[in-house]
């Protein structure tokens, strides 16, 4: 019985054997860890730079660069005009512009289009007026 003072000698013993291997283990891990970290820590840098150079490409246009206006996408460029307050279109009031059509004696052939069915249903038409006269 190794008692000295009220202490068990072996138990002591065994106790700082079993403290020294967990110290041993948790020092290998942190080792383990820290390689780790500097593993990350160099790709996280890498993936920043390509971060940065993609986001510079994405800035660019066929204004900053020579990349070409076909390029710049859909929407590059695009700027956007203030209302006037009219709508799209021919405007009420303005004259317009429309060919003429030619007198009956400088026309060669004149040429009825009928349908023979509906463009919206496919039925069979009969008759009726032309819906578009060809002149040549």
């Amino acid at each position: 019985m190794n008692d000295i003072m009220g202490l068990d000698i072996q138990a002591l013993v065994e106790e700082n054997h079993r403290l020294h291997e967990e110290n041993q283990r948790l020092r290998d891990l942190v080792a383990r860890q820290e390689g780790q970290i500097a593993r990350q820590e160099e790709q996280i840098a890498v993936l920043i730079q390509r971060v940065e150079m993609l986001e510079e490409r994405l800035r660019q246009n066929s204004r900053n660069s020579s990349k070409s206006p076909s390029g710049d996408g859909p929407a590059a460029g695009k700027q956007s005009k203030a209302p006037t307050g009219r709508k799209r279109g021919g405007q009420v009031g303005h004259p317009g512009t429309k060919r003429e059509l030619l007198p009956p004696e400088q026309v060669d052939e004149t040429v009825e289009l009928k349908p023979e069915v509906c463009a919206g249903c496919g039925q069979a038409l009969e008759g009726g007026r032309p819906i578009r006269t060809g002149i040549r």
